[in-house]
């Protein structure tokens, strides 16, 4: 059956706004002082599950190297990077969500589009679903990869354009409510524009499949090196 006219606009104003149609909307500072308390360090529902699944498929061997966690929330990704021999250092803008991944590794409060870091001090650089929350892609992209050392791995994900084109959104429930999250429409060719601004190399982007009947693309993982 064809899309009717009212699922035509709302496909239209997510594109244009970056927003999808659903609760409440909040701003990704507000909804992460919110989250923080009842945020776990470890993928703690289906889709975030699905999310370090595809991501962890793609990550390199971290033993002995240095690895920054942008946008490192309550330390999910710090507690893997260093399980598995990695020395890690955290970034986030939220102070509520960097409170508890204090016990996990260095932390610090920053933007992921300024990076209170020098230029390649990281061999490895990971971002858990968090570009989405920034219109500037290309700001993103281009501090991560500044943060790489030469040869260095940049591994980060994105709620898939697909879902969003296809009306979904980022959303949470907080106290019986659902919000719907900051989120902005990263097409894959904005994707490739940005990792080539910044000297990177894709090597590989994958493509998440959701647990559901049908099932559709819900996350979208990128892995890119840095130009010798």
């Amino acid at each position: 059956m064809p899309p009717s006219i009212r699922q035509i606009w709302h496909r239209l104003r997510a594109r244009a706004t970056g927003r999808a149609a659903g609760g409440p909307w909040l701003g990704a500072r507000e909804a992460y002082a919110r989250l923080a308390q009842a945020y776990p360090p470890e993928a703690h529902n289906p889709f975030m599950q699905l999310e370090q699944s595809t991501m962890l498929a793609l990550l390199p061997d971290v033993a002995g190297k240095r690895a920054l966690d942008v946008a490192c929330g309550t330390g999910r990704y710090l507690k893997i990077l260093r399980a598995r021999g990695a020395r890690v250092v955290g970034i986030d803008f939220s102070p509520e969500m960097l409170g508890p991944a204090r016990g996990l590794g260095a932390v610090a409060r920053g933007d992921l589009r300024a990076l209170p870091v020098a230029g390649g001090s990281a061999e490895v650089v990971t971002c858990g679903l968090a570009v989405g929350h920034v219109a500037e892609l290309g700001l993103a992209v281009g501090e991560m990869g500044r943060a790489l050392a030469p040869g260095g791995t940049l591994l980060y994900s994105d709620f898939h354009p697909a879902a969003r084109l296809d009306g979904r959104g980022r959303t949470f429930c907080h106290q019986g409510q659902t919000f719907e999250v900051e989120h902005h429409l990263h097409l894959p060719e904005a994707h490739r524009a940005a990792c080539a601004a910044a000297g990177l190399e894709i090597e590989e982007m994958r493509d998440g499949l959701s647990s559901t009947v049908p099932p559709f693309p819900a996350v979208l993982a990128i892995r890119a090196r840095r130009r010798r």
